[in-house]
């Protein structure tokens, strides 16, 4: 099995400064080539620091062995693992930012897999700036005279061979003279007295000590969300360092070095992975095309309704949970989002409120999933209704391949509303399926503070239009509509120019062309532009299957089993409607789709009684 390692903190980790040498706290999410965390696992980690990104000598390496928890998450001090090469204390971080290459052996031996090579962008400066420069070393005190040496007494003279007399008195110490010639050596006269030793002078007075030098400045990071624009296309985060001058152990704008402003930026959001086949129609219930639990609408229809007028809606959830975020970052201000049902209107007034640059309204209106773009911060009421029927919901988002439920059980969550309670206290919901208030504590009425963060889910509504109604497509092209039991069809074949997102379908292609084309295309019968408007545009299987979509948004082409529905509305027998080929000609379907004109004489059978006005728009060879 592949596996892929997901870094969770590099550069912005703390250091420890206690002692040298100085590490770096890593942490980071061992996962699978599906994206999913390897828990509770023994792996080996080996981490190499380089100059470059693209750097293939390490100035550094050093191995770490551990387990992953639950999540997969690891954690490891560098500088603190097994060397393979290279002096960690040595390292020069004084030349610029480093960048750390890691390795993974999920299996807990040397067999290493490439992963990433990321930037500590704080870590030089971190370590550059621990402290002030030192006051000056006082002088040192003078040293003390030393006492005089006393004075060497005479020496005895060499008295005749006999018995040895008494011991003389040992007379004072005489000053040494100088060496003169040896002379014989004579009998040996009874030993003097050691003279006594001289008093020891003063000792000198000690210097006066250095003044102690200024304390150095705490050095700080401070990171900020940064918008999509200049410094990073798709937004990201805005890292910046500074001394702490004022000593408040916070980061102002004022203490910001500017030239040490880095931006760790997100990725281009990847293409969009081809649609899957769509499954077979879920039960109608109610008279409603649509129901709780169905995937639908780029996510799962979690409430349908009908409004005064008789028109089906309803509200969709997207796949997953979009980032955690504050509820705004404007706080203490009322933004007028107070609304208890429509988030829609909710979410346009927070992110139009004076000093709004994120919120978790924002991130909802710019999701984009599936070729819709009108997702929205739910109102209270949305967001309570989603939870009435978390059962249905959840048991289809836990079918869907990437997908994550709603409202967890394993743990307790709280999801932010786009209705506020105040000016300071949006509502927030539990995954209990209560509100609570901003210290968690729960109540039948309660909010959240605006500057916690929280959990955000994207919501969207749709409609299915009338018998009457009609839908516009890209190109401007407006197509009538019927309500066929429980199904709603275009009565016009299509004529789009354009995918779902704007790219042009390619046309005008060659017969040799069309033969051995494997991407989407479409033709006009004939070439002649009065049988598009007519008959609408013939496309081949590419287009109809591009992930980009064909048809305008609520709209798709329909499956096997939604054209059994259509047949089986109509008169068709079950049995007949499951056959390979001709089929229900005794109940007449055919006639019941066909137009009354434009097909050549004789046009048998047709009534159009169901007003589906189907037309010979004739069809092109792979030729």
């Amino acid at each position: 099995m592949k596996y892929i390692l997901l870094l969770l903190s590099f550069s912005l980790s703390l250091l420890t400064l206690a002692q040298t040498p100085k590490t770096i706290s890593y942490q980071g999410v061992a996962r699978n080539a599906t994206g999913q965390p390897i828990p509770n696992q023994p792996i080996k980690i080996k981490l190499s620091l380089v100059e470059t990104a693209t750097s293939t000598t390490s100035l550094y390496t050093e191995t770490h062995t551990l387990s992953t928890t639950a999540q997969g998450l690891f954690a490891v001090q560098i500088g603190a693992g097994t060397v393979l090469s290279g002096t960690y204390a040595t390292l020069d971080w004084s030349n610029g930012p480093k960048f750390v290459k890691t390795e993974i052996d999920p299996t807990g031996g040397d067999s290493f897999s490439l992963s990433s090579t990321n930037p500590l962008n704080a870590v030089p400066f971190a370590l550059f700036a621990q402290s002030g420069t030192p006051g000056p070393q006082g002088p040192a005190g003078a040293t003390g005279p030393q006492g005089p040496i006393g004075l060497t007494g005479p020496a005895g003279q060499t008295g005749a061979t006999g018995l040895q007399g008494p011991a003389g008195l040992q007379g004072p110490v005489g000053q040494t003279g100088a060496t003169g010639a040896q002379g014989p050596i004579g009998l040996t006269g009874p030993a003097g007295q050691t003279g006594a030793t001289g008093p020891q002078g003063p000792i000198g007075p000690t210097g006066t000590t250095g003044s102690a030098g200024s304390n150095g400045k705490n050095a700080l990071i401070r990171t900020t969300p940064e918008a999509s624009g200049t410094n990073c296309v798709n937004g990201g985060i805005k890292i910046e360092a500074g001394l702490d001058t004022d000593g408040n152990g916070q980061l102002s704008d004022t203490e910001v070095n500017a030239s040490q402003t880095k931006f760790l930026c997100n990725g281009a959001t990847g293409t969009t992975g081809a649609t899957g086949a769509q499954g077979p129609a879920g039960p109608a219930g109610g008279g409603f095309v649509h129901y709780v639990g169905e995937q639908f609408g780029g996510g799962v229809v979690f409430h349908v309704y009908r409004d005064a007028s008789g028109t089906e809606r309803g509200l969709v959830v997207s796949l997953t949970n979009q980032s955690d975020a504050d509820w705004s970052n404007v706080v203490d201000q009322f933004a007028g989002a107070s609304s208890s049902w429509d988030g829609q209107a909710n979410s346009n007034t927070i992110i139009n409120q004076a000093g709004h640059t994120n919120s978790a309204a924002k991130i909802c209106l710019d999701y984009q999933l599936e070729g819709f773009g009108d997702w929205y911060l739910p109102s209270k009421d949305e967001l309570y209704q989603l939870w009435q029927n978390s059962f249905n919901v959840n048991k289809t988002l836990s079918s869907i391949n990437g997908a994550a439920g709603v409202f967890s059980i394993d743990s307790i969550q709280l999801f932010w509303s786009s209705t506020e309670f105040n000016f300071d206290m949006p509502w927030a919901l539990m995954s209990t399926g209560t509100f609570t208030d901003f210290n968690n504590n729960t109540v039948n009425n309660g909010w959240g503070g605006k500057g916690n963060p929280r959990k955000v889910r994207a919501i969207r509504a749709y409609s299915v239009p009338s018998n009457s109604g009609s839908v516009t497509d890209l190109d401007g092209n407006t197509y009538e509509t019927v309500t066929i039991g429980t199904q709603v069809w275009m009565k016009e074949n299509l004529k789009v120019s354009k995918y779902r997102n704007g790219d042009a379908i390619p046309t005008n292609l060659s017969n040799t062309a069309w033969q051995n084309t494997s991407s989407g295309a479409n033709a006009i019968y004939d070439n002649n532009p009065v049988n598009n408007s007519i008959y609408g545009k013939l496309y081949n299987w590419y287009s109809v299957a591009d992930s980009r979509g064909l048809c305008p948004v609520g709209w798709h082409v329909p499956s096997d089993a939604e054209w059994k529905t259509l047949e089986i509305s109509l008169g068709m027998i079950v049995a007949d409607a499951n056959l390979i080929g001709d089929r229900g000609i005794a109940q007449n379907v055919g006639g019941k789709l066909k137009s009354a004109s434009l097909w050549n004489n004789p046009n048998t059978g047709a009534t159009n009684e169901s007003g589906f006005s189907g037309l010979p728009g004739g069809f092109r060879f792979n030729s």
